[in-house]
């Protein structure tokens, strides 16, 4: 989670989803003071996702419903080849 003061946003706490996906930044433990927040979710596989700046007040619970992070394309890595030196004359003959 980072947070936004003007322009800057800096990075203030991180969380780990539990097995059902589910995390919670407690603003006493990671000692939050009310002001601009935004979420920055990434993981291996995935796109990094940005929230858009949440306010919250002291003592307010904020729930920000689902954020989602987008599989990356697919892609396919073509092996090398490498040629005999025979196999390479006989393609420069052809």
């Amino acid at each position: 989670m980072e947070r936004c003061e003007n322009v800057d946003c800096f990075a203030v706490a991180i969380a780990y989803t539990d097995d059902f996906g589910l995390f919670v930044f407690d603003g006493i433990n990671y000692n939050l003071s009310p002001g601009n927040y935004r979420l920055v979710g990434f993981a291996d596989g995935y796109q990094k996702n940005i929230s858009p700046q949440i306010s919250v007040a002291a003592f307010e619970q904020v729930d920000i419903g689902d954020f989602a992070l987008t599989p990356l394309p697919i892609q396919f890595v073509l092996p090398y080849l490498v040629l005999s030196p025979l196999v390479e004359e006989y393609v420069n003959l052809v």
